[in-house]
């Protein structure tokens, strides 16, 4: 089943996945030019090929959703976004270090709490014996 033509707004409906309304409006015309297409009322899919390219130069792995939307709009031959995956994946291993060092840290969170305390108690009773004289 061949891909059918996208329309502009399909085009910016797709952007508007990733973007505000201006934003989305902003960035599709951009990558528009990026891609060496006019805009037009529809693309074809050797337009939404070379879209889809220079939304992956330009966005990165920003451009994952743009892409997927694209996929959902443009139909079936189309439904194989292949490099938001690997930016999805890419993304797991900094979550996983942040989360390594964070039990050092809570180690010495509880120390950090009782000297405070102490001296908070030490602190009441000073400023109350002043209080009585």
């Amino acid at each position: 089943m061949a891909a059918k033509d996208l329309s502009h707004a399909e085009l910016v409906t797709a952007f508007e996945a990733r973007f505000d309304y201006q934003s989305a409006r902003i960035v599709a015309g951009e990558v528009l030019g990026k891609a060496g297409v006019a805009k037009k009322d529809a693309y074809p899919g050797a337009d939404l090929d070379a879209v889809r390219k220079a939304i992956e130069t330009a966005l990165g792995a920003a451009g994952g959703r743009v892409i997927e939307a694209l996929a959902r709009s443009a139909g079936p031959a189309k439904a194989e976004p292949a490099k938001p995956e690997p930016a999805k994946a890419a993304a797991a291993p900094m979550e996983a270090a942040p989360a390594a060092e964070a039990p050092p840290a809570a180690e010495s969170a509880p120390e950090a709490e009782t000297a405070p305390a102490a001296d908070a108690g030490e602190g009441d009773e000073k400023k109350a014996e002043k209080k009585k004289k």
